[in-house]
């Protein structure tokens, strides 16, 4: 059966099982787009209204979530189940990327390790990271553990490469005979995702005994997804990204690591505005192009898509976490304006002079100063 065939089924199947709101079939499509499903349910004749009842983004994290991390975090009835599960495992525990987890676990009482590449995790963790040890490192490098961890559970990005690379990591860092849970992407994700799945599995049953618990796993919907959305016609979609538990048990050697090209090549420069966070590419543009310039396909600025494989990603140049993008021409006078608005209270008087008043209303709209 091809992509688009299993999509159609399983919207089908929800249909003749009642389903009627776009949210319903979004959650029964297995991890395809909510921008694909409404386009099939229209290829099908099942007529779903895309506008739904107003709904509330559930409490973003301050700093706020930002999508060149890849970072979207469980919700909080999920990470509280993760972390009851895991304090039955043999610890001590290590949490890879899973910084909801680690919180939750340290709120009931257990010291954690928790890896994360992002310094932002620390601010976020709050008044609870005296429970957590917390080492920022990329897992692109071998992390400082070796056969220490009783249990190991990772949330990698939805890529099999680092799905891959994640696995390799937790096999080093957990004892032999002990336990390794990890998030599995859903099957309907992309055309490959039931190819990588199978992969991803047959390796962790060469290393130990596998079970699966199916779409236990619930993400909350992150601000930038959120505006994704919006800009894509569709209403705010919450908690409708699920997956796979997986639970390796008896781990008795390493997995495999197969040589792959690094996932990210570019060099991002972070700055932190309120709770904003936006990011520039660190690749100078010509000064005799306009310091800011629209990508195709924005509107207001907004992204329509979160995904690294669309196409118009790599024209991206300043990114926030409200899914606003730009391409960046003069590189050095934008870097100043935002070295000037992450210094002051209200740096918005520094624009004019660090970008030119031309652009003051473009640099406003694209770091949505307003809100």
């Amino acid at each position: 059966m091809g992509y688009l065939s299993a999509v159609d089924a399983q919207l089908l199947s929800a249909s003749r099982n009642g389903a009627r709101a776009l949210e319903e079939f979004v959650r029964s499509a297995r991890g395809a787009s909510p921008s694909l499903v409404r386009d099939r349910l229209a290829e099908l004749g099942l007529s779903v209204p895309t506008q739904g009842v107003a709904r509330a983004l559930s409490e973003q994290p301050c700093p706020e979530l930002h999508p060149l991390d890849y970072e979207w975090y469980f919700s909080r009835i999920c990470a509280q189940s993760v972390a009851e599960k895991l304090s039955q495992l043999p610890s001590p525990i290590l949490c890879l990327g899973a910084p909801t987890v680690a919180k939750a676990l340290a709120e009931i009482g257990h010291s954690v390790v928790l890896i994360d590449r992002n310094p932002l995790v620390e601010v976020r963790l709050g008044r609870l990271h005296d429970r957590i040890q917390l080492q920022t490192t990329d897992l692109t490098h071998l992390i400082r553990a070796s056969h220490q961890f009783g249990t190991v559970f990772f949330d990698a990005p939805w890529y099999p490469e680092q799905e891959e690379l994640w696995l390799w990591q937790a096999t080093r860092a957990v004892r032999p005979g002990g336990t390794i849970a990890f998030s599995l992407p859903p099957p309907l994700l992309r055309p490959m995702a039931l190819t990588d799945r199978v992969a991803i599995l047959h390796e962790a049953e060469r290393i130990g005994d596998v079970s699966i618990e199916e779409e236990v796993l619930t993400y909350d919907t992150p601000l930038f997804e959120a505006e994704a959305l919006r800009a894509s016609g569709l209403p705010l979609l919450p908690n409708w990204r699920t997956s796979d538990l997986v639970l390796i048990t008896n781990v008795r050697g390493l997995a495999e690591r197969h040589a792959r090209d690094r996932f990210d090549r570019d060099i991002w420069d972070t700055w932190v505005i309120g709770c904003q966070v936006i990011k520039l590419r660190r690749t100078p543009g010509s000064n005799s192009t306009p310091p800011l310039q629209s990508i195709p396909g924005t509107v207001d600025w907004v992204y329509h898509s979160v995904s690294r494989r669309d196409p118009s990603r790599a024209s991206i140049d300043l990114w926030t976490s409200r899914n606003r993008v730009a391409k960046v021409g003069q590189w050095t006078l934008v870097v100043e304006a935002l070295d000037a608005l992450s210094r002051e209270e209200d740096g918005r008087s520094w624009l004019p002079v660090a970008v030119g008043g031309s652009d003051l209303e473009s640099l406003s709209a694209i770091l949505d100063l307003q809100r």
